[in-house]
């Protein structure tokens, strides 16, 4: 399986791990800068949890023409504080024998001795939260090959569309629906804008 460089994220510490299946990400996108819901062709995870601590890389297929710009958004059952991230330009493969013909112990042991070399990531400058009004902060920012991923705290879906306009993107209320239930105080929200496909 191969993805394009730059739309994978990786996402860490996140607390409250078994939480992260509720969340669910939701792709916009089109001819700068009217932006519509977008098809997801596929979404892939690895994820880790150690010492209370999620780990997770996320791949996304987004069905974009190479001209067209994008953003992903993603709800994360963390405070904005506890996220970090960072872009990778590659997802690890996992190799071994079929599951169906071998010891399930053996397997599973195989595994977990892989998943722990998934993680040396490389950050960008650390730095304090940007307060970009009473409703909206963003604490941390990840920038590679023409894309840009923040993590924001926001408990106002206005807050976060008007966000959204103030990077010049036209994108509609009703557009940001499905993340109701998420502007709560218990969940914190990834942001990566794409600035082209051609570009990555």
């Amino acid at each position: 399986m191969i993805y394009r460089r730059g739309v994978i994220l990786a996402l860490f510490p996140i607390l409250l791990a078994p939480q992260a299946a509720n969340a669910d990400g939701k792709a916009f996108g089109g001819k700068f800068p009217h932006f519509k819901t977008l098809h997801e062709k596929e979404q892939v995870a690895v994820i880790a949890h150690q010492n209370g601590i999620q780990k997770m890389m996320i791949a996304v297929n987004i069905a974009m023409a190479s001209d067209e710009s994008g953003l992903w958004i993603l709800p994360i059952p963390a405070a904005a504080t506890d996220v970090e991230i960072d872009l990778l330009d590659s997802f690890p493969t996992f190799k071994g024998d079929d599951p169906r013909h071998v010891d399930i112990d053996y397997h599973t042991a195989f595994l977990l001795m892989r998943i722990p070399q998934v993680w040396p990531l490389f950050f960008d400058a650390i730095f304090s939260p940007n307060f970009l009004g009473v409703d909206l902060q963003i604490h941390a920012k990840a920038q590679k090959w023409g894309i840009h991923s923040e993590v924001i705290e926001t408990e106002s879906k206005e807050a976060l569309l008007s966000h959204i306009h103030s990077e010049g993107i036209e994108l509609a209320s009703k557009e940001l629906d499905s993340f109701d239930p998420y502007f709560n105080g218990d969940f914190s929200f990834v942001a990566t804008w794409i600035e082209s496909i051609s570009k990555l």
